[in-house]
């Protein structure tokens, strides 16, 4: 008896230092990143606490969604940490106290499921953000549309007039679009009219910023099939174009790029890159936290938020 109540107290003492952890980041990131009062207003302090979940990664498409999620909390009165979900700790997000769970699942579907399922049972409303979880029931979703992304890539080739051989480069900067990669496969067959030399190819290139480099070397070098790479990063689109600069082979491949990096726009207004493909992580971010303030205070929200694709052309 006296060993089943020491394991009891061993039990209760773990849950309290698991509450105790996530407590300790909560409070490091309000005060790094204060989300009550701010310099030169006076707002309340926030009476309910949630979570975001978010890859290991540092890429701009994270900090800007996390820019985002922080000014969502803001303006509705929300306290906001953040936690890296390869760390282990998004199974005890039950046992934190938070009020809400905003999770970007990218791990195994069963491990995020299960946690899914206890955040439910113990009435802890939760928002998935960028890529959804296959299971009867949706969970409220807000992201991007991969398929009306797959649509604007393939306005773009068709706007080029030319019969393509087009190789995206997916990324684990961008895990959502590379989850949902058949999506935007099928967003590109969409478009009418449009007439492609082969099937579409894709690569994927992991966190290392080399890995756009080796990749761009590579196709000059062995692929001289390929005249169109996509990017789906950033990083991996300002690494590709440079390397077709120091090489002076600008014009080799045409290269549809991501986001709106002041070096993208630049490359845009001088021709280097054909366009870009503009989605909005900052929006994103402030979307999910609205969406889950909304379930948290009034019990529902909209199952699904599309946030918009768009595309910025070479010469505008």
């Amino acid at each position: 008896m006296g060993r089943v109540l020491s394991r009891l107290g061993f039990v209760a003492l773990g849950a309290l230092v698991v509450s105790l952890v996530f407590s300790g980041v909560l409070i490091v990131d309000l005060l790094g990143s204060p989300i009550g009062n701010t310099a030169g207003e006076d707002r309340p302090e926030p009476d309910l606490f949630v979570s975001l979940f978010l890859p290991a990664s540092e890429s701009p498409y994270m900090q800007q969604i996390i820019q985002g999620a922080r000014e969502s909390a803001q303006d509705h009165g929300l306290g906001l940490s953040v936690h890296r979900l390869g760390d282990g700790n998004f199974r005890f997000a039950g046992l934190s106290g938070t009020n809400g769970v905003i999770v970007y699942p990218t791990l195994d579907e069963q491990y995020i499921r299960s946690t899914l399922y206890d955040l439910r049972n113990r009435g802890i409303p939760t928002v998935l953000m960028e890529h959804g979880i296959h299971d009867v029931e949706p969970w409220p979703l807000v992201g991007t549309n991969n398929f009306d992304l797959g649509r604007r890539i393939g306005e773009i080739l068709l706007a080029q007039n030319q019969e393509e051989r087009v190789v995206i480069v997916y990324s684990q900067r961008s895990p959502g679009i590379w989850a949902e990669k058949e999506l935007v496969e099928m967003g590109i067959a969409s478009v009418s009219g449009l007439s492609l030399a082969a099937p579409v190819q894709s690569r994927l290139t992991s966190e290392n910023p080399l890995g756009a480099e080796d990749l761009m070397n590579q196709i000059l070098r062995n692929e001289s099939q390929v005249t169109t790479l996509v990017f789906t990063d950033t990083d991996d689109t300002l690494a590709a174009l440079q390397v077709l600069i120091d090489l002076n082979m600008v014009g080799r491949v045409e290269v549809i790029g991501f986001g709106t990096d002041e070096q993208i726009l630049d490359y845009l207004s001088t021709g280097i890159l054909t366009a870009t493909l503009v989605i909005r992580p900052q929006e994103i971010g402030y979307n999910a936290v609205k969406v889950l303030n909304e379930q948290i205070r009034r019990g529902f929200s909209p199952g699904y938020q599309d946030t918009p694709v768009s595309v910025l052309w070479g010469g505008s």
